[in-house]
């Protein structure tokens, strides 16, 4: 990591190798510019984000935050074994999602609700008037 982020952070020798850097700037920097996303496939990316996160955690000292990462992730997997696959899975993650986006999980929740409810109304009203 050393070597390889050294020209991008503000690193001293008395200061020691890690002081400065970060394990996401490394992943998003270094691994995945030469193994993207779609290369690697979704888990194998999630997984990465995970322990970049939780590696930073602890390099700040937090170590709650750190365990708290991890435990989620570990009952992520847990779930997709339940469940065969990841929709439901990846909700008990707590690293943000794939895709950047300024709308917050709890709006797009939101949000959605309201449509679902919209569309059951629309629904309801078509019933409403073929029956009549």
């Amino acid at each position: 990591m050393t070597r390889y982020l050294a020209e991008r952070t503000e690193w001293t020798e008395e200061e020691g190798a890690w002081t400065g850097q970060k394990v996401m700037a490394y992943l998003n920097q270094v691994v995945l510019v030469n193994n993207p996303p779609a290369k690697i496939g979704l888990r194998s990316h999630r997984e990465l984000v995970t322990l970049a996160m939780a590696l930073d955690a602890i390099l700040g000292g937090q170590l709650k935050q750190s365990l708290d990462l991890l435990m989620q992730r570990f009952k992520a997997v847990e779930a997709s074994f339940q469940e065969g696959g990841w929709s439901t899975a990846r909700h008990l993650e707590i690293i943000p999602p794939a895709a950047a986006s300024l709308t917050r999980e709890d709006e797009r929740h939101m949000a959605t609700r309201a449509e679902l409810q919209a569309t059951k109304l629309r629904e309801s009203l078509a019933k409403l008037q073929k029956a009549k």
